[in-house]
This record gives C-alpha cells, sequence and structure tokens, in this order.
C-alpha cells in the first residue's frame, strides 16, 4: 500500500521535525515523495516538499528551500488548493533572510489578504507579525502601528507561538530601534521575546531582553 506507507513517512517527518531532528525528517519526507507519486498524490508530494523547504530552510540552504516551496506551492496552486498559501508564505520568509524585503512584502500581503478573506484567523495574525520588518525597512510606521497591533489581537486570541513569528519581529524591532524608534522597538521586542518563550528558545530570549534592556538604557539616558 503505497499510500499507507507515504502517509506514515509523512507523519514520521512531521514528528522528527517538530523535535528539531532535522536530518530523519529529511530522510523520511524524501522517501515518501516517490510513492505519493506511484498513486498520484499530489498534494502528499507537496506536503513533502514543504517540510524539505523547511529542513533547508533551518540549515542555511536558502536556494534549496526555495526551490522546495516553489514546488510545493506550483502542485497545490494547480490544485485550486488553499493550503498553497502554507509554501507560499515560507517562500517569502526565505526572501526576508535573503534581505530581499520587497518579495517578502509581496508575498505576505498576498497570502494576508487571503487569509483574511477565508477566514484563517492564525495565519492573518502570523502574516501582521511577519510584515512587521517589511515596513519597517518602507519606514511605513502607520502601517507598523497597524500590523503590531493586529498581530498582538490575532495571535493572543489564537494562542499561536511561533519561532518564525519571533525571528521576524525581532528583525523588524531591529531595524526599528537602528532607525531610531525606540518606542517601536520596544513594542516588538515584547512580541518576539513572548515568542521565544513559547517555542523554548533560550537564545533567543537572551538576546531580545538584552536588546530590550539597552532600550531602556538609552531612554533613561540623558545624552
Amino acid at each position: 500500500n503505497f499510500k499507507g506507507r507515504a502517509d506514515a513517512l509523512t507523519a514520521q517527518a512531521a514528528a522528527t521535525r517538530a523535535v528539531g531532528d532535522l536530518e530523519r525528517t529529511e530522510r523520511y519526507a524524501r522517501r515518501a515523495i516517490p510513492l505519493y507519486e506511484q498513486v498520484g498524490s499530489r498534494f502528499g508530494v507537496a506536503s513533502c516538499q514543504n517540510l524539505l523547504g523547511e529542513v533547508l530552510r533551518e540549515r542555511g540552504d536558502l536556494d534549496g528551500a526555495s526551490t522546495a516551496y516553489a514546488q510545493a506551492e506550483s502542485l497545490l496552486r494547480r490544485m485550486g488548493s488553499k493550503e498553497r498559501l502554507v509554501p507560499q508564505v515560507n517562500g517569502g520568509l526565505v526572501s526576508l533572510a535573503r534581505g530581499d524585503y520587497s518579495a517578502a512584502n509581496k508575498a505576505f500581503q498576498y497570502a494576508l489578504t487571503a487569509a483574511h478573506e477565508s477566514g484563517r484567523r492564525a495565519l492573518e495574525g502570523t502574516l501582521h507579525a511577519l510584515l512587521l520588518p517589511c515596513v519597517a525597512h518602507l519606514r511605513d510606521w502607520p502601517a507598523w502601528r497597524e500590523h503590531t497591533a493586529r498581530a498582538e489581537e490575532i495571535l493572543d486570541e489564537t494562542g499561536v507561538l511561533d519561532a518564525d513569528i519571533a525571528w521576524a519581529v525581532e528583525l523588524g524591532a531591529g531595524k526599528a530601534r537602528d532607525l531610531g524608534y525606540l518606542q517601536q522597538a520596544f513594542v516588538a521586542y515584547r512580541l518576539s521575546l513572548k515568542h521565544y518563550r513559547g517555542v523554548r528558545d533560550r537564545d533567543g530570549v537572551v538576546r531580545v531582553r538584552t536588546a530590550i534592556e539597552n532600550i531602556q538604557s538609552r531612554r533613561k539616558s540623558p545624552y
């Protein structure tokens, strides 16, 4: 039963991804893909390609991750599946990691509209957060305030805690700080800290707490 074996491998890949075992995640996903192809399950292939993209992005192989996400998004788009938003957003995260804020902004804005229209609240809140470094790069502070408020509201409502949110918001906070917008940076760093704590990333917690303390010190300084 090719489909049953592929589903079991995909479940193992997801489980190992959750505990950070990238090597086994990649192995299981790559083994599942040809099995899904045997039975013509494009959704199965796309899910595994997206998982591979996650592994490659975490390793820093942005080109490989971009290719995997694009393949997943293409398959899902041809199926007419709304799940194409997931690899599309992940592709935006690759653009963000490359410093291509224009491409990231385009991907996130498109996905935000689609998530809002389809009532996918958790994804909508996530995208408001992911857009912070993009609007900071554009120095669009009215948009920054809107995205910050909506992110905090929806993420609290849905209970989402996510490592990508923590990283992207930290990136946006750093941009705001470097441009001298300390209050905006302070609020964003607090949001980032909440997510680093939620995913138990100790290094992230320490780094962001230090950034918050530095902002507080700058506020108190008479110079």
